[in-house]
């Protein structure tokens, strides 16, 4: 019975450290540097997802008294397909509706849209360059869990060439 016990605690431990930094992976609170300028990223990625297939993963994190995001765009027909773009988060009010706005062709782009329905309960609605109606969102905890708002801000960094 007691080599069972020592064999069971000898595993644990030595699994522990693998858990430990998977788990670690998405739960770092951390600063990064954001277009030369240091943020604090927030600990966990949000994620929402849309109608064919279409996700946006967003990196939160405040640089002073701002907040701001990474966006990163999945499953749009169109030029930011695939692409990381900083975006200013822009209270519209105090019942918690804001734009996540960005700069496109050097006007305010207002991306994703925050806004309470009638019944109070939070809608997102995403605007892209190329697609002609907004594309309802819904916030998904089952995609943010597999993103890391660190990986998002590397993307953004270093973006990926397209294969054109």
């Amino acid at each position: 019975m007691n080599k069972s016990w020592s064999l069971l605690l000898a595993v644990g431990l030595l699994c522990t450290p693998i858990v430990g930094r998977a788990a670690n992976k998405t739960s770092t609170v951390g600063s990064a540097k954001i277009d030369g300028k240091t943020v604090k990223l927030a600990r966990y990625a949000k994620a929402y997802i849309g109608q064919g297939n279409v996700k946006v993963e967003v990196a939160p994190y405040q640089m002073g008294d701002k907040d701001g995001a990474i966006l990163v765009f999945h499953g749009i027909e169109g030029d930011w397909d695939g692409k990381a773009l900083n975006h200013r988060v822009a209270p519209k009010n105090d019942q918690g509706e804001f734009d996540y706005v960005t700069q496109y062709k050097g006007e305010d782009w207002h991306t994703l849209v925050v806004r309470n329905d009638y019944d109070g309960k939070l809608t997102y609605q995403l605007f892209v360059p190329g697609v002609q109606d907004g594309i309802m969102l819904a916030p998904s905890d089952g995609a943010a869990q597999l993103i890391n708002p660190h990986d998002i801000v590397e993307q953004y960094q270093h973006p990926r060439k397209s294969a054109e």
